[in-house]
């Protein structure tokens, strides 16, 4: 998704633009930690994986 906008609608697409890249950056912070949770569980007790 690029993040260019015409001049009349800039502010607008812009804060959209940004609120998509914090959502994508949320969104990978929640999957690392959900993979990082199954990690450190398959770990400590290998025997229910």
């Amino acid at each position: 998704m690029p993040c260019s906008a015409s001049p009349r609608s800039r502010w607008r697409r812009q804060s959209i633009c940004e609120a998509a890249m914090s959502l994508d950056l949320i969104l990978g912070l929640a999957t690392a930690s959900v993979i990082f949770v199954f990690l450190l569980a398959a770990l400590l007790r290998p025997e229910r994986f």
